[in-house]
């Protein structure tokens, strides 16, 4: 397990093709919760981060 600096984690999200709006959830939700990502470079920590982001918008 990993704990990830935000920042670094944002620019990587930046590589992929996400809406621009999606990117900032993510970033936002990160930097928040200092969210533990167990490989950043792997789609299903990528869906799981999404995940998150969705519910906080949901709950």
């Amino acid at each position: 397990m990993k704990s990830l600096h935000p920042q670094k984690t944002f620019k990587t999200y930046h590589m992929l093709h996400l809406p621009e709006n999606l990117k900032v959830a993510l970033h936002n939700s990160l930097e928040k919760r200092h969210f533990i990502l167990i490989n950043h470079t792997t789609t299903t920590s990528l869906y799981l981060a999404i995940a998150i982001s969705m519910l906080e918008k949901v709950y």
